[in-house]
């Protein structure tokens, strides 16, 4: 039997279709979420079943990752990313996300996107 998987993509924010770093094929958006450290936030609603914009199908949720995530940045991760002042970031590969200015949870917004995967790439 074919387990049904779903790749989840994140986005700066729910109307910007630009992909944030990375990708994850996951069985529900909660798998998802959790796989890359953050927690799941259903939109306000639900998640839309008919819209008159397909793109609006494609929206399930939020992903909130605490502030207690992140850590202070090391001199040469300042260098690399080109800043001055001390910021927090918080890193799990793929994904590295730095704190919003002035502190609290930073929040990306998750597409779905159905895929096809072959057989011999679903781990049992």
């Amino acid at each position: 039997m074919k387990e049904k998987l779903d790749l989840y993509t994140l986005h700066p924010s729910e109307k910007d279709l630009s992909i944030y770093k990375c990708g994850i094929v996951a069985r529900n958006p909660q798998e998802a979420a959790s796989m890359l450290g953050g927690e799941y936030k259903e939109p306000e609603g639900g998640i839309k079943q008919v819209a008159s914009d397909p793109e609006e199908l494609y929206f399930v949720g939020f992903v909130v990752f605490r502030p207690e995530l992140f850590r202070d940045m090391s001199y040469d991760e300042m260098e690399v990313a080109g800043l001055f002042r001390g910021r927090k970031c918080y890193v799990k590969w793929p994904l590295t996300l730095l704190a919003p200015h002035g502190g609290g949870s930073a929040i990306l917004a998750m597409r779905k996107h159905p895929v096809i995967l072959p057989e011999y790439l679903v781990v049992r």
